[in-house]
């Protein structure tokens, strides 16, 4: 599946990449200013000690603008990226309007808030105490490596939040069911796509916005896969629950229906009704 999403992204980018290299290097860098206005958490200094409180206050609020300011960046991407994927790119406004939208945000917020109090934010007090116990750097990367690994895993989470409107719960169920049985090809999409972003970085930073816009619609092409398969699984389970809950008020309620009249048919013997009105069995 990967090599087919891979060839129909770099279709889809060779027939606008201008602008759609264009439109992705815009959200970045906007994205990377904001970003450069969040303050820096410096060791407050209380007399000779260090002021935890003052500390402890500051990074709660850059924390939180960071994760305010992380998800709006990505409904921007995401809700361009699966435009472009689809074959109809949003208009600027368009663009605005849908990635202003609140309750995806906020959803793709919380996933982002459960990511970092598991890995990030720990990582980053225990840092604070590395300075004293430097040992503590050991544990401090490993939860940073940690959080890495499971954003590898669970990035489909926020295209399905975007894409389908959905709750973070919704999201992360659909995100597991995939994982089952498509859980190698999602780390590896994950780890090419990186790479592929990281090439272009390489070659004097420029062609990094090439890279990263082919990278957004080759993400939201592996989506868009992922969610064609649930929907078919959907589908059919569904058709399959709705006969089984049709045969069974059939059974109930109408003697006389189509299922009951198999039923009779079917099983190993004729019935037939003798002028008296009684069923006597056909031995014959």
């Amino acid at each position: 599946m990967i090599k087919d999403v891979l060839k129909k992204s770099f279709d889809i980018y060779k027939k606008n990449w201008l602008k759609y290299t264009a439109v992705f290097a815009v959200i970045f860098i906007v994205t990377s200013i904001l970003d450069s206005f969040l303050p820096d958490v410096k060791p407050a200094m209380m007399g000779t000690y260090l002021n935890w409180g003052a500390i402890f206050v500051k990074s709660a609020v850059v924390f939180v603008l960071g994760v305010a300011l992380g998800s709006l960046s990505v409904l921007f991407y995401i809700n361009y990226s699966l435009s472009v994927a689809r074959g109809d790119a949003l208009s600027v406004s368009k663009l605005f309007e849908k990635s202003f939208d609140f309750k995806p945000w906020l959803n793709v917020a919380l996933v982002q808030l459960i990511i970092v109090l598991l890995t990030v934010l720990p990582a980053s007090i225990i840092m604070l105490f590395a300075v004293i116990y430097p040992t503590l750097m050991v544990v401090s990367f490993a939860l940073l490596v940690l959080g890495f690994v499971i954003y590898v895993f669970v990035w489909p989470t926020f295209y399905y939040i975007i894409d389908k409107r959905a709750s973070a719960k919704e999201a992360l169920y659909f995100t597991l069911e995939k994982i089952k049985t498509n859980g190698m090809e999602i780390v590896l999409f994950a780890i090419v796509s990186g790479v592929i972003a990281v090439l272009g970085a390489l070659l004097f930073l420029v062609g990094f916005f090439f890279t990263f816009a082919f990278a957004n619609i080759a993400a939201a092409s592996f989506y868009l896969a992922l969610a064609r398969e649930t929907g078919k699984e959907t589908e059919e389970s569904k058709e399959s629950e709705e006969d089984e809950e049709g045969k069974k008020e059939a059974t109930d309620d109408n003697p006389d229906s189509a299922y009951n009249k198999e039923d009779l048919k079917g099983d190993g013997s004729d019935a037939q009704e003798d002028p008296n009105g009684e069923l006597e069995e056909d031995k014959g």
